[in-house]
């Protein structure tokens, strides 16, 4: 597996890996595949050309140059958040599973936050039913901090939100 930093002309496969994972796992995300659908292009591009200091989404891609797995990182934009981080929207592709590449990837966004300038801490979210996810943060050095009841609705499924956070070296 090859890890980059995506960039605005990776737009169309970053569109396809998330109609993907908004379909697929659709009780761990906010936004609809029909929600994600609606956004222009121009929109993905420009969240693919932040630049280093504000954020950006790491993709892992396989030998054969499919992107199979992605994380965004962005840095809280109000002053008295700006040394905070967040970790949003991770997803490795079930095939790319069971090889350690959610570990990988997610050591590359906590990395790229230590790079950003004032950054000092990391926080993400997971649905609390997403045991898997949560276990793999934990192991990554995030703790729980808080709980949001009632998070999302699927289905009618009421879901609970874990709030994680990890300092930075």
């Amino acid at each position: 597996m090859h890890l980059r930093r995506l960039v605005p002309s990776d737009a169309c496969a970053f569109r396809a890996l998330r109609q993907r994972c908004l379909a697929e796992e659709r009780h761990a995300f906010t936004l609809t595949p029909d929600e994600e659908a609606a956004l222009p292009l121009a929109h993905t591009e420009a969240r693919l050309a932040k630049d280093r200091v504000t954020g950006g989404v790491i993709g892992a891609f396989d030998a054969d140059g499919s992107l199979v797995a992605i994380v965004g990182v962005e840095r809280e934009t109000r002053a008295k958040r700006a040394h905070a981080a967040l970790i949003r929207s991770v997803y490795v592709a079930p095939e790319a599973r069971g090889h350690r590449l959610g570990e990988r990837i997610v050591g590359a966004a906590l990395a790229f936050a230590a790079s950003m300038p004032g950054v000092e801490c990391v926080t993400l979210g997971v649905v609390e039913t997403n045991r898997t996810a949560a276990r793999l943060y934990e192991r990554l050095g995030f703790a729980v901090i808080g709980r949001e009841p009632d998070y999302l609705r699927v289905d009618g499924q009421s879901l609970a939100h874990l709030l994680l956070m990890r300092p930075l070296p």
